[in-house]
């Protein structure tokens, strides 16, 4: 792939690495970076062009550092003037991949699961998601009158196709189950949502920590804050 122009190319084009077959090897973290792209990357095919395009506020620049380091290249994360980064890669092998794990163009309201996933594979991939279109943040409850503590409680409030909540729901309710399981809601032009509060949010933290993934830290920590009100 090719970029900016550089010293030493008789083309005046400096050549980046990558590496094509990192969606292909279905580690753990390919599969959370293929989670993260089904959320928030866009899959760009154009004039004979198959490209990855991500693009966040350019506080998450971090990430999108992380995640080039990650499929091995040095290409840069650019910065537009709207205040956000981005990146734009382009390889035909993953899109290949990443469309067998049902990422493909125009997905927002298409978007279907993916199949033939590990247990581990699918929680990585559910983070991805996470990070992606989801957020955490805090339930507040006070007990016992209006002199009393306040209790927080964290969520964990996912967004996307009903297939992609269906499958998550489905597999968290297997996997890390809550007392009460709650259903898919509607959410907004034609989306659902997905919620897991309370101490059910803090034991999917704890599940995805033994995985070892990029977690973004400013979503992610936040929980650990809550530990004590809800332990």
């Amino acid at each position: 792939m090719s970029g900016k122009p550089g010293k030493g190319n008789p083309n005046g084009r400096r050549k980046y690495t990558l590496d094509h077959e990192f969606f292909s090897e279905g580690s753990l973290l390919s599969c959370y970076w293929a989670g993260f792209i089904a959320a928030d990357g866009c899959i760009v095919r154009t004039n004979g062009q198959n490209s990855v395009k991500i693009k966040l506020s350019q506080k998450d620049s971090g990430h999108l550092e992380q995640f080039l380091q990650d499929a091995g290249s040095n290409s840069p994360v650019k910065s537009s003037t709207d205040g956000y980064c981005y990146i734009c890669v382009g390889s035909r092998q993953w899109m290949s991949d990443l469309e067998a794990l049902g990422i493909t163009p125009r997905k927002t309201l298409t978007l279907e699961p993916p199949v033939g996933l590990s247990r581990e594979q699918s929680l990585a991939f559910i983070a991805g998601l996470i990070d992606g279109d989801g957020c955490i943040s805090f339930d507040h409850y006070t007990y016992g009158g209006p002199d009393s503590p306040i209790t927080e409680y964290p969520t964990i409030d996912l967004c996307g196709t009903e297939p992609v909540m269906v499958w998550v729901k489905d597999f968290m309710d297997k996997n890390i189950p809550a007392s009460v399981q709650a259903g898919v809601g509607r959410y907004k032009s034609g989306l659902s949502r997905w919620k897991a509060s309370g101490n059910r949010a803090l034991r999917i933290k704890e599940q995805l920590k033994d995985l070892d993934l990029p977690l973004m830290s400013r979503k992610w920590d936040r929980i650990e804050f809550a530990k004590r009100a809800v332990s």
